[in-house]
């Protein structure tokens, strides 16, 4: 949703890229509202709506099942 990629994607570099591991590699590295949101997203929402929305994708990506949240918690 925030980055508008299709899940396996052709990097700048030209390699084939997972959207997931780019995703979890990025909200590591930098301000995910500044750098890596699509520009339609940074003109439409409010960083603190793409901060909400970026950690929830963050946990529901996370490797272990019990360390994500239920579907009523993302809900």
């Amino acid at each position: 949703m925030l980055i508008r990629r299709k899940p396996i994607f052709t990097s700048q570099t030209g390699t084939p890229q997972n959207l997931a591991s780019y995703f979890l590699s990025e909200f590591k590295s930098r301000p995910i509202e500044k750098y890596i949101v699509a520009a339609e997203i940074r003109e439409e929402a409010t960083e603190e709506e793409i901060s909400s929305v970026a950690s929830l994708a963050k946990m529901c990506l996370m490797l272990r099942g019990t360390d994500r949240p239920t579907m009523k918690e993302v809900e």
